[in-house]
């Protein structure tokens, strides 16, 4: 893992925690995470931010369920952000850090270009962005299921996938919701 951009600005980070009211124990939180990417990050064997979690909590043998494992994973993943993308951290907010990828970013290219059409479309009309935000989730969701069925393009889907989707909706409480919005119009 490339460890050279946090080692020259690690200050930049720490400096801000002191001056926007963070408490000492996420600052030395904070240190802690940045001392164990620039020592255990840059060995051979670790190459992601997520991998070096999983690497110091087997090497602890932290419990699943254990309050010190939640805090790595918190100030680790804002370590993270501010590494790779140079976002400093803010209260409360929640980084994604070993979470599961969004179901846009499952979506291949056509698909995408579908939501991202239909966004930009919505933005023009009369529509308030939370109905354009659910409306945007319920087609990505839909466009995934096709995709996850085999129908990699538009011009692949069948009936019988559209068909499937609608009928194991019935045991979805989120796909019923995702039906309720399709044919809401």
């Amino acid at each position: 893992m490339n460890t050279s951009n946090l080692q020259n600005h690690h200050p930049l980070l720490l400096d801000y925690l002191r001056n926007n009211g963070y408490c000492i124990s996420q600052i030395q939180w904070t240190q802690r995470c940045i001392n164990l990417v620039l020592n255990e990050g840059s060995s051979p064997e670790i190459d992601s931010y997520e991998q070096l979690y999983w690497h110091e909590v087997q090497q602890r043998g932290y419990k699943e369920d254990a309050r010190v494992r939640k805090s790595l994973k918190s100030v680790l993943g804002n370590v993270k952000r501010f590494d790779l993308e140079g976002i400093y951290p803010r209260h409360h907010l929640y980084h994604g850090f070993l979470a599961p990828p969004k179901p846009y970013d499952l979506l291949g290219g056509e698909y995408k270009t579908i939501i991202d059409y239909y966004v930009q479309t919505a933005r023009s009309g009369e529509k308030v962005p939370h109905t354009i935000y659910t409306e945007r989730q319920a087609g990505t969701v839909f466009l995934l299921y096709l995709q996850q069925s085999g129908a990699l393009s538009i011009a692949t889907v069948t009936e019988r996938q559209v068909l499937d989707f609608f009928l194991t909706a019935r045991t979805s409480s989120e796909a019923k919701r995702i039906k309720t919005r399709l044919f809401r119009y």
